[in-house]
């Protein structure tokens, strides 16, 4: 896909539906010379019928009389996190299916177009640049870059919703509006959840490959002070490395008691499994983002602690979480569920309150934004943490989820609670 931005399935779905009318003509122009012209005919209706029905239509929902809304996304899905980030433009696609199908958003189709960062930050603000042409109305974030493009976005007056995972603040851009906890109070929530199991000493392996990991030490390590926590032990690994005793054996000497690993899943499960072999048994923390179903099995992860920016992905204890399983059942059944999956599904619900909100019937950008602005404690159902906006404030979500592995299975450590950042 290089450096080009698409709409994903949806979009292609959209361009096939599109596509079909120049198909049964052509079998038709076939067909003409051996039949009788009205059987012809008849065949090329039911061939339309036929696609119609296979295909659907790309402008309308079923019951949705009003003007369709456009809905933008970025999503950093062809690039270095790839593998990670991926997940969630299906499930993105699976909550604007599901909202279509139940009749749009008061009756509004949403036209989801979905675009491609590629890392890549010249790109990225290409994409804001076609949004607005294409007239979006708001975006929804999932890319690892948006501090590069969200200034053009707010710039067009174009609200961002989503988790921000690209920096630890977006401060100053008032038009981003977080679906889940901020990454820096997501930080802080993983210290919390050690230091309520008793673990104070803390140390963060960090991978030698990516300069973004080593900054993980300076945001955790005031963040860890505030709590009456301590970082022992930071270093550097390398993921080809042919041991890691020397690490390990720094954090044991260290006295650490719960670590922080910063580093793709492969090299943390590497040197987690290296450090249980030589001895160092410690509870781990993470982030939700950073958490794969691959620690599942890995007998160093159970009781790791994780800090979820929205409810528990795996939870479907209640009706708002049932629909989101229901829905990437029906439409994205092939697609893992993963923290990435909740992310987007709570922006795009986000986005739908907001639009219900504002009680406008001609959707803006202006209308979403004032509809954002109503929003006082809003819990979407139970799956975000409270969420209050406040114009002209830069939006902050303080709280967060606690889950974790037990036995090889993800849990949830605290049911549907949230703690919050003092």
């Amino acid at each position: 896909m290089g450096n080009t931005s698409f709409q994903g399935i949806w979009g292609l779905h959209r361009s096939q539906t599109d596509a079909q009318p120049a198909r049964p003509r052509r079998i038709a122009q076939g067909l003409t010379g051996r039949i009788p012209r009205r059987l012809a005919v008849c065949l090329v209706a039911l061939l339309i019928a036929v696609l119609v029905a296979s295909y659907g239509s790309p402008s309308k929902s079923s019951g949705a009389t009003g003007t369709p809304i456009v809905l933008g996304n970025i999503g950093s899905y062809d690039g270095s996190q790839a593998s990670t980030f991926l997940p969630a433009q299906y499930a993105l696609q699976a909550w604007a299916s599901s909202v279509n199908a139940s009749g749009g958003i008061d009756g509004h189709h949403v036209d989801l177009i979905i675009k491609q960062d590629n890392d890549t930050p010249s790109l990225a603000v290409s994409d804001v640049n076609e949004l607005v042409q294409d007239h979006a109305v708001a975006i929804i974030d999932f890319s690892d870059i948006e501090t590069s493009w969200t200034p053009a976005a707010e710039q067009a007056g174009i609200p961002v919703l989503g988790a921000g995972l690209g920096a630890p603040t977006l401060a100053g851009d008032k038009l981003f509006f977080p679906s889940g906890t901020s990454l820096t109070p997501s930080d802080y929530g993983t210290l919390y959840a050690l230091k309520q199991k008793g673990d104070t000493k803390i140390g963060i392996p960090y991978c030698a490959e990516v300069a973004a990991c080593s900054q993980l030490v300076s945001v955790i390590t005031p963040l860890a002070s505030q709590l009456g926590m301590k970082v022992v032990w930071s270093g550097a690994f390398s993921a080809t490395a042919p041991s890691y005793t020397a690490q390990c054996l720094a954090m044991q000497q260290a006295g650490v008691q719960g670590v922080i690993p910063a580093a793709p899943t492969a090299s943390a499960i590497r040197i987690a499994t290296a450090c249980a072999t030589q001895g160092l048994h410690v509870t781990y923390g993470t982030q939700d983002a950073a958490v794969s179903s691959q620690w599942l099995p890995v007998p160093a992860f159970n009781g790791t602690l994780i800090s979820d920016f929205d409810a528990p992905w795996f939870e479907d204890s209640t009706p708002a979480e049932k629909a989101f399983h229901n829905a990437l059942a029906k439409y994205a059944p092939s697609q893992p569920v993963v923290p990435p999956s909740m992310h987007v599904w709570t922006a795009g619900q986000l986005f739908k309150a907001a639009v219900l909100a504002s009680g406008s019937s001609n959707v803006t950008s202006s209308t979403v934004l004032a509809g954002l602005y109503k929003m006082k404690d809003q819990t979407l159902g139970g799956l975000t943490p409270p969420l209050t906006f406040t114009k002209g404030k830069v939006p902050m979500v303080d709280c967060f989820f606690i889950a974790g592995i037990k036995n090889g299975k993800f849990v949830a450590t605290d049911g549907s609670k949230v703690s919050c950042q003092k």
